[in-house]
């Protein structure tokens, strides 16, 4: 269980970054 969790507090965690980077690369753009 602790193994499933973790690996959902990555992917979270992952997705929380790309979506930070792409919101900072259209305003970098923009």
């Amino acid at each position: 269980m602790p193994i499933v969790i973790k690996g959902l507090c990555v992917s979270t965690t992952l997705m929380t970054a790309l979506r930070f980077i792409h919101s900072a690369r259209l305003k970098i753009s923009a």
